[in-house]
């Protein structure tokens, strides 16, 4: 995740000098290496969306194991008015006697209309209504799916990517 966030860090910072460089002289480079910053960023979304879809599904025929609900955080939303809260959890599981750890803060997670709806949620976890079973890759325990397969965020993450890339292409062809 780390070489993911200096990619994003990197991009931005490029972004924005293209951006500069854009308002301030006005060339048709700088139009072009700002188009080529947003291609650079859809692929790399796609890349990584198709890596993870590829895994999610890849995980349906792997084995389980039982997990428990070691730690959970609720957070409210940043910039939210009113109730938009989180349930973090975090996801412990062994395999073949050794522990694993399996964070769940992401896009698979509802967000929440107050505090008591997530921690109902939690609740709900940790009793298992949503299920107890973690799909975890044999060559690799570390690696563990919680829903295996396509989900809808996927599909917006490709449909943004495929944005981010034909956009600028089609501008970059127009002029």
């Amino acid at each position: 995740m780390h070489s993911q966030f200096k990619f994003f860090i990197i991009w931005f910072v490029s972004l924005l000098c293209a951006i500069g460089f854009l308002v301030a002289t006005e060339r048709e480079i700088a139009k072009i290496i700002l188009l080529l910053l947003l291609v650079i960023l859809g692929a790399v979304m796609m890349v990584t969306t198709i890596r993870d879809v590829t895994l999610s599904n890849a995980s349906k025929q792997w084995p389980t194991t039982h997990f428990d609900v070691v730690s959970s955080q609720i957070m409210r939303a940043t910039g939210s008015s009113g109730g938009n809260y989180h349930a973090y959890l975090e996801l412990g599981y062994q395999v073949e006697g050794q522990a694993y750890r399996l964070d769940c803060n992401n896009f698979n997670i509802p967000i929440h209309n107050s505090v008591e709806d997530a921690e109902d949620y939690i609740r709900k976890v940790a009793a298992g209504e949503f299920g107890k079973d973690v799909h975890y890759n044999p060559e690799n325990p570390s690696l563990a799916f919680v829903k295996p397969g396509i989900k809808p965020q996927h599909v917006f993450a490709i449909i943004i990517a495929l944005g981010l890339i034909g956009v600028p292409i089609t501008i970059m062809f127009l002029q």
